[in-house]
């Protein structure tokens, strides 16, 4: 699967799930972002890695 399909398949189930939203919206404003929603990903199943 291309990281676009699974960042599009956790879009979607963000938009299901008002605390998975919450919990996304959340990686904002750890001290480093990408590497937290890259993080976030991961425990929910996906492989995405950050640069």
């Amino acid at each position: 699967m291309e990281i676009a399909e699974m960042l599009d398949e956790i879009r979607k189930k963000a938009q299901e799930d008002a605390d998975l939203k919450e919990e996304l919206l959340r990686t904002r404003k750890q001290k480093n972002p990408l590497s937290a929603f890259c993080a976030k990903c991961r425990e929910l199943g996906y492989p995405v890695t950050c640069p």
